[in-house]
């Protein structure tokens, strides 16, 4: 047995919709009740809640996204990792900042060198990197 489920990068659409098809998604609640959740990169994106398809565009404007899958859900919030990468040329403070009437949720961006601890509902940034939190 695991103490651990690690959920790896790659695109978060498709992560969610393959959990979801799988049924993984419906068997998450009752294995986090022993197990710690763990995502990188856009393991960690679909444990929340994701971007409006509007706002998609703006951040990962060379992702297509035919169709947009729906979030696991297990946390109230968003969360977009890379923060500053060169990868991801978008997912920068002031871009995100000037979105900020359009996140339904509060929403975190942290870049490679930090994270999120969540615990029943309480969420901490963690590392030593650089972040940004914005809350309605």
């Amino acid at each position: 047995r695991s103490d651990i489920i690690c959920f790896g990068g790659g695109n978060e659409q498709y992560l969610a919709k393959i959990m979801h098809e799988s049924g993984l998604s419906n068997e998450l609640p009752k294995l986090l009740k022993t197990r710690v959740y763990m995502g990188i990169s856009a393991g960690s994106m679909v444990a929340g809640q994701f971007l409006s398809s509007d706002l998609i565009k703006v951040v990962y404007p060379e992702e297509v996204f035919e169709e947009l899958a729906k979030p696991l859900g297990l946390v109230d919030c968003l969360f977009i990792p890379h923060l500053n990468s060169e990868y991801f040329t978008q997912v920068r403070k002031e871009i995100l900042e000037k979105h900020k009437a359009d996140f339904n949720f509060p929403f975190y961006a942290c870049d490679d060198d930090s994270g999120l601890k969540i615990i029943d509902g309480k969420i901490e940034v963690i590392g030593e990197g650089e972040y940004l939190v914005l809350n309605k």
